[in-house]
């Protein structure tokens, strides 16, 4: 446990692994699904529990994930940082791959995603398996020591909305947020370079970039199309390619990098 923890905290010094956890005293603050994972002193029901999760979920959409959790999931733990006196937390899944290399993932909690949401003025009109994940299971899903490779947390989305509507949210809610302020004191850990594309990628205004990973690639989709296959893949100083299937496209690249 001490040499994992030294490991998570060599990338964020405010991470701990809490012993002793009290499922009950985390209602409200984590899913009602994380605390029945959580209630679990064995391990493997854990791992069994979550795979579930996902399975309700996504199990359709994301066959190759579903079948690198069941063959690869080791531990799911629950991962609280601690900054300036507030806490949040998460969940982190041990993979331990064919050559034995045990690698981390983050999966946020979808709670702390109610407030983004409700600035999304067209939230309601995503998919329901986008807003399945994002409401049910995480807000962002990643290999811990970059959070720059996988599902995104909302709020990194690069959504471009607006200014009209952030006026608007912000006449609603009493906030300050100025347009293309992502309000978070968080920050992207690198963007794309899109070359000449950098005009349409910027005018995407109902393209969401849900996916990240290391070869210099997003997708996004588009909220304004009721179609299964609106996604976008982005990839540096390379033409868009459109019309692909988001979820088939996260299942081939979640855990590549």
């Amino acid at each position: 446990m001490k040499d994992k923890l030294f490991f998570l905290q060599l990338e964020d010094s405010t991470v701990n692994l809490p012993d002793n956890i009290i499922p009950e005293e985390l209602c409200g603050l984590v899913p009602d699904a994380w605390i029945k994972i959580l209630s679990s002193e064995d391990k493997k029901e854990r791992c069994h529990a979550v795979i579930g999760l996902w399975k309700k979920y996504l199990g359709k959409s994301l066959p190759t994930v579903i079948k690198r959790f069941e063959k690869e999931l080791d531990n799911v733990e629950l991962l609280e940082r601690r900054n300036n006196n507030k806490r949040s937390y998460s969940l982190l899944y041990s993979m331990i791959d064919e050559s034995g290399r045990c690698i981390y993932y983050e999966g946020r909690n979808p709670i702390d995603n109610i407030a983004e949401r409700s600035r999304l003025s067209y939230w309601e009109n995503m998919s329901q398996q986008i807003k399945d994940f994002y409401e049910h299971i995480h807000d962002g899903f990643y290999h811990y020591m970059n959070r720059g490779m996988g599902l995104q947390p909302l709020c990194f989305t690069h959504f471009m909305e607006p200014e009209d509507e952030v006026a608007e949210w912000n006449r609603k809610f009493g906030g300050d947020m100025r347009y293309g302020d992502e309000g978070e004191n968080e920050v992207q850990e690198w963007n794309l370079d899109v070359g000449e594309y950098d005009e349409l990628w910027e005018e995407s205004s109902h393209q969401m970039a849900f996916f990240w990973n290391s070869l210099g690639l997003a997708v996004s989709m588009d909220d304004s199309k009721d179609s299964e296959k609106n996604a976008i893949i982005w990839k540096s100083a390379t033409s868009p390619a459109f019309h692909n299937d988001f979820w088939g496209t996260v299942d081939q690249l979640l855990f590549y990098f």
